[in-house]
């Protein structure tokens, strides 16, 4: 950052926002390059985080690069330029990710949102859409809210939805709610703590769910952007990161039977996670599978099986 100049006998610090933004991606550039810190993405992840520090829209970086910034601001710059070459998410540093139609906060009880999640909001709108849900009110669920994102987006886009979002981490609620709030849909968003569907009793008409599927040995491989920040209950799917998924082919028909599965999957993953369902009973909707930007199979969509009268009476066993 721009050097300490003396003046009237006190210690300031003389820059312009676009000499912050210059320093900053260099930084990220070359430091971030020897810290294997996404040096491919400096500028964007500079522009981002100068912005925040400044409180200003990422745009007024660039149409007035000569505007002058004082001590605090540069220190507040440098700041975040240490923690994201440190491994910490940009979307963590500023407190907010944006995701889909809407910024979403992120506290260190959610996820971080990321790009491949949409694919759920895209596929689980094409479900909607094709059977007509839209066409009057209708309920969904989202298990393992963290953020809200899921159930968020699809409120905005359908208004004559509602949702009940699950999450067993009281401080995942609360920054869900909030969200829900910000996005202006507090009104059709109810938050519940629970254990997947241990409270949840309502017959709802489409679940969505990006569940833990990371296996428990390949946590500590992940990249530190994730590994440190991530919380690890929202990771961890398991032995073969594949207990979320049959804890929720066996729920879902209890609370969804005859209604749709939208569940967001890992690499690789797709074709397990598929035959889980249909051992299940559950049947690949038309058009069930969709990829993520790098080409994987991102996201799977499935009809529920009707529940038995066993299964519509209890959620117990749910967890076995």
């Amino acid at each position: 950052m721009p050097e300490p100049n003396d003046r009237d006998g006190m210690k300031s610090v003389s820059c312009t926002r676009g000499e912050l933004l210059a320093e900053a991606s260099r930084a990220l550039r070359v430091e971030g390059r020897e810290n294997s810190v996404a040096p491919e993405n400096a500028r964007t992840d500079a522009i981002r985080l100068v912005a925040a520090a400044l409180d200003i829209p990422p745009h007024s970086l660039l149409v007035s690069p000569e505007t002058p910034e004082g001590e605090a601001a540069c220190e507040r710059v440098q700041g975040f330029i240490a923690r994201r070459l440190r491994h910490e998410p940009v979307s963590r540093i500023i407190g907010s990710r944006a995701f889909w139609k809407n910024d979403f906060i992120v506290t260190p009880a959610t996820l971080d949102p990321r790009a491949d999640s949409e694919t759920v909001v895209a596929l689980a709108g094409d479900i909607i859409e094709r059977e007509g849900l839209n066409d009057r009110p209708f309920t969904l669920l989202d298990l393992g809210t963290g953020t809200g994102c899921l159930a968020i987006s699809l409120l905005m886009d359908y208004p004559t939805a509602s949702a009940i979002a699950v999450d067993i981490d009281p401080d995942a609620l609360a920054a869900a709610s909030l969200n829900s709030d910000q996005a202006g849909v507090a009104d059709r968003f109810t938050a519940r703590q629970s254990d997947w569907t241990d409270r949840v009793s309502e017959h709802v008409d489409l679940v969505i769910s990006n569940p833990p599927y990371i296996p428990s040995a390949d946590i500590a491989d992940l990249a530190e952007d994730v590994r440190n920040y991530d919380p690890h209950q929202a990771l961890d799917g398991g032995a073969d990161g594949l207990d979320a998924y049959r804890m929720i082919a066996r729920a879902a028909a209890r609370v969804a039977g005859g209604g749709w599965l939208v569940l967001e999957c890992g690499q690789d993953q797709a074709d397990a996670v598929d035959t889980i369902m249909q051992r299940a009973g559950h049947r690949t909707a038309i058009n069930g599978r969709r990829q993520d930007l790098a080409g994987i199979e991102r996201a799977l969509a499935y009809r529920i099986t009707k529940a038995s009268p066993l299964q519509s009476r209890s959620p117990a066993g749910e967890h076995a």
